[in-house]
């Protein structure tokens, strides 16, 4: 089976083109032919490692900026490219991996070949979103047209229940991101080394405002504990401005990026996660994967990972002193951290890559046969 995937900043370092490429290079290693068209105008090196055999085609489907004429040549032109693609390639199914541009495009052209849009941020993100961006009209104009685009599609696929639900959209089909994480057989024994991690951009979107809330409640009941924060933002001076307020220098801790996360997890007795939305969490099923508890603010799709109180922690989005009254249960007993940890190393299984692999197979040879 040939497929032509279509996607953008497949150079640049993050969940989206890691998980296409993985997606991608499990394909061609099963025995489908692909092409991988970059929409962007330059020849790009792909961040992750990418099978030989992808046929790499630059894009160069771009619009351009300008008053009503140029625009308009600009999107005329975007659709001949687009179509020139598509009849170069000879697919039997596309894929568009969270292109915009190509949203509006690929329903309209080609209507004999299957067609599936991947969602790869959640509802909930796009709304808070056009909320920071939009007028309540646009808002509502946006909402409604981009469902109506997404349904039009042969298939549109989501990555928890809670975003189908969200949607609302007869096509939808949930298939969840894979993980790439060696899961530990058995919780091993070991000290507690008194470390709360989270692994979040310094980003509005990863709320640590309210982790930094959340520690002030706690951070003079337990000395010698610590949370580190791994990522890198522009949030930066703003929260080590409260940190410094709020007299928690010594215990909230910012050290950046780092290289090795797995050793930094294995170091860590807990992970928490204070994003307001997440498209799917990946963060939560790596430390799960390595024997970690978690804990984190309901976002939608959430508990499609997470089963409050079996194999994790799900507080209400917002509520601080709930967080940290639950945090405090997790930091004051190892049993109930061994449990949730115990558990999660059996529910992380669902996302294991040929069990998800499987499912995108499924996906293709439906569409093949039943369109």
């Amino acid at each position: 089976m040939k497929l032509l995937y279509f996607t953008i900043q497949i150079n640049m370092v993050g969940g989206l083109a890691r998980i296409v490429i993985d997606k991608i290079n499990w394909l061609v290693a099963h025995g489908y032919e692909v092409s991988l068209c970059n929409i962007e105008p330059l020849d790009v090196h792909p961040a992750y490692p990418i099978d030989p055999r992808v046929e790499l085609i630059r894009g160069n489907i771009q619009t351009t900026p300008g008053g009503l004429i140029t625009r308009t040549t600009g999107v005329l032109g975007a659709i001949r490219r687009t179509k020139e693609v598509i009849r170069s390639v000879q697919p039997d199914v596309i894929v568009n991996a969270h292109c915009q541009l190509v949203t509006w495009i690929l329903p309209f052209v080609y209507k004999d070949i299957p067609k599936i849009v991947e969602m790869h941020q959640s509802r909930q993100g796009l709304e808070v979103f056009d909320r920071q961006f939009m007028s309540p009209m646009m808002r509502w104009i946006h909402r409604h047209s981009t469902r109506w685009i997404y349904s039009i599609y042969d298939r549109f696929v989501v990555l928890t229940h809670g975003d189908e639900d969200a949607w609302k959209c007869k096509n939808s089909v949930v298939i969840p991101n894979f993980h790439n994480f060696k899961v530990l057989p058995t919780i091993p024994k070991k000290e507690v080394h008194k470390q709360l991690i989270l692994l979040a951009r310094l980003m509005p979107q990863k709320r640590i405002d309210l982790m930094i809330d959340i520690w002030a409640q706690l951070a003079t009941d337990f000395p010698g504990w610590h949370v580190k924060v791994l990522g890198e933002g522009h949030q930066r001076p703003q929260l080590e401005e409260k940190i410094k307020k709020l007299g928690l220098q010594e215990s909230f801790q910012l050290p950046g990026e780092v290289q090795d996360v797995t050793k930094e997890l294995q170091n860590s007795d807990i992970l928490c996660l204070t994003s307001e939305y997440e498209g799917f969490g990946i963060v939560l099923i790596e430390a799960m994967a390595n024997g970690i508890p978690v804990i984190a603010f309901e976002y939608v799709g959430v508990h499609d990972i997470i089963d409050d109180g079996t194999d994790g922690v799900v507080v209400p989005f917002g509520h601080i002193q709930c967080f940290a009254q639950r945090l405090r249960l997790l930091m004051t007993n190892e049993e109930k951290r061994w449990e949730l940890a115990e558990h999660a190393l059996s529910s992380v299984n669902k996302f294991d890559k040929e069990k998800v692999m499987a499912d995108w197979n499924a996906l293709f040879n439906n569409l093949l046969n039943h369109g």
